[in-house]
């Protein structure tokens, strides 16, 4: 375990220093009911408590691109990629903002942000379809072409960070070549993630 926790540490610091960023600046401020405390956890690398003072609190936390970080706040639990931005917690929204709209996290903010969208237009226009089979199948296989789309754009955009292991997570393909062929393509880093190596091993027994 700690080797694969200094494995993890050791990856982050290099991206780190390839974007020329060593730490995340972390801040929220709470209109009401404020926690007496934050725990934030940078896999593999940190894993503080911050107190909360007048309903501020803030803190820097190492850059690590390739996990999905937590804030834990009382029973509320948000996330968030720590890619040397500012990032922002706005409890009220439960979410989290950077400063750097093409930065990691502001992608990752964009594309929870795509889902929700998706799965509500999805459901609110299968409810119109209702019991015509033949509709709601053709409407089906066009919606889960239009989200295999961007999952595989999203993988395309981020090689070298945790995006990319989230929408193979969620890409809906029992092609071994096409998934190898969209492993083979990220950062060393990426593939070495548990999640993606453990799906590279899964289909390279397929494709044979």
């Amino acid at each position: 375990m700690y080797k694969r926790l200094m494995f993890a540490a050791v990856f982050a610091m290099m991206l780190a220093a390839c974007t020329g960023h060593k730490e995340t600046h972390l801040s929220a401020q709470f209109d009401d009911n404020a926690p007496e405390s934050l725990k934030v956890t940078v896999h593999g690398m940190i894993d503080t408590t911050v107190y909360v003072k007048g309903g501020k609190c803030e803190v820097d936390v190492p850059v690590n691109v390739t996990s999905i970080s937590r804030i834990h706040a009382g029973k509320a639990v948000y996330s968030f990629i720590s890619d040397g931005s500012r990032i922002t917690l706005v409890p009220a929204e439960g979410k989290a903002y950077s400063d750097q709209k093409k930065g990691v996290h502001s992608r990752f903010v964009e594309y929870n942000k795509w889902l929700e969208d998706f799965l509500a237009t999805y459901h609110q226009k299968a409810g119109e379809i209702g019991d015509d089979k033949e509709a709601a199948d053709a409407y089906f296989k066009e919606m889960q072409e239009k989200y295999n789309d961007y999952q595989r754009a999203t993988i395309k955009a981020n090689k070298d960070n945790v995006l990319a292991s989230v929408a193979l997570s969620h890409l809906n393909s029992d092609d071994p070549k096409e998934i190898l062929s969209l492993i083979n393509s990220l950062s060393p880093e990426i593939q070495a993630l548990p999640d993606v190596a453990g799906l590279k091993k899964e289909f390279a027994s397929k494709d044979k």
